[in-house]
């Protein structure tokens, strides 16, 4: 007998960004009559951002836990020789985090029941979530809630993607477009790089080799004061469901149209010939 309070799903972290690697788990516990409670591999793993969505069936993207299993056992496989074992594994592991225009996000783990042509219960008839019709076999597929990793904290929704550079007719200006989950001032700043360079040699040298290796530009405290960033505004929009042509590109039913977030334009100008500049996008104070 099958009970599904009995199963939990957890999230290894509850801060994630975009490219963050995630692992859910999830546990085959015993039930009130002391029987194990296992996790199908029909039972499905949905994602939703943002967390506490009312609506079930507007999940962002979900998987079967066969889906999740081969998926784990391909990263398992790719990353150690040890092939024991990633059948029965009751984790995901999830290498690169999508990207989300929401502040939160939840997985949610629903277990599949079948009922026949006749409504009776094939398998676990609890709560009734969400259903779907298989017309060659005559059944129903419901899906009950089981367990919830709760509120995720998407910690990138302002950080900015997508970024990308393109020229103009004239030879002095760029343009630059990039895209954040939040709206806000729209920014570049940019520096000739030679500027850099010289109040590089100013700041503490281990903290620029910290900062180089992580892929992020920080001035020391010197340069930081020196160092004069040309700052320029530009302009953002964004647009909804109902500017789309027609369905599914129209339809807000889960799987179809997602929020792309605000995207943002920015023309560079005064830019001299044969000269090396570094740049910073993003919203405010170019994050």
């Amino acid at each position: 007998k099958r009970k599904a309070k009995a199963i939990t799903i957890q999230s290894d972290n509850k801060d994630v960004g975009y490219g963050d690697s995630l692992t859910l788990t999830w546990s085959n516990n015993l039930d009130d009559e002391n029987n194990e409670v296992l996790v199908n591999e029909e039972d499905v793993v949905a994602l939703y951002c943002p967390a506490g969505e009312m609506d079930p069936k507007n999940f962002r993207d979900a998987a079967t836990i066969a889906q999740v299993k081969a998926t784990h056992t391909h990263h398992h496989h790719r990353d150690s020789d040890d092939e024991s074992n990633t059948e029965q594994s009751n984790e995901w592991f999830i290498p690169s985090f999508p990207i989300v225009r929401e502040e939160s996000c939840e997985f949610i783990l629903y277990a599949r029941s079948t009922m026949d042509g006749a409504g009776s219960p094939k398998g676990n008839g609890q709560q009734q979530l969400l259903q779907e019709e298989e017309d060659n076999f005559n059944e129903q597929h419901h899906y009950t809630f089981v367990s919830t990793t709760g509120p995720i904290s998407v910690t990138s929704n302002t950080s900015p993607t997508g970024i990308h550079i393109s020229l103009t007719k004239d030879p002095s200006e760029m343009v630059m477009q990039y895209v954040t989950g939040d709206s806000g001032e729209t920014v570049v700043e940019f520096v000739k790089k030679s500027d850099l360079t010289m109040m590089d040699r100013m700041a503490n040298a281990e903290d620029i080799a910290e900062e180089r290796r992580s892929r992020r530009l920080t001035l020391g405290k010197e340069a930081s004061m020196v160092v004069s960033w040309t700052k320029i505004k530009g302009s953002s929009t964004t647009y909804v469901a109902t500017d789309m042509c027609q369905e599914p590109a129209s339809s807000t039913d889960a799987g179809n149209f997602v929020s792309p977030g605000y995207l943002h334009t920015v023309k560079v100008t005064g830019l001299e010939h044969d000269t090396d500049y570094v740049y910073r996008v993003g919203l405010g104070f170019g994050q």
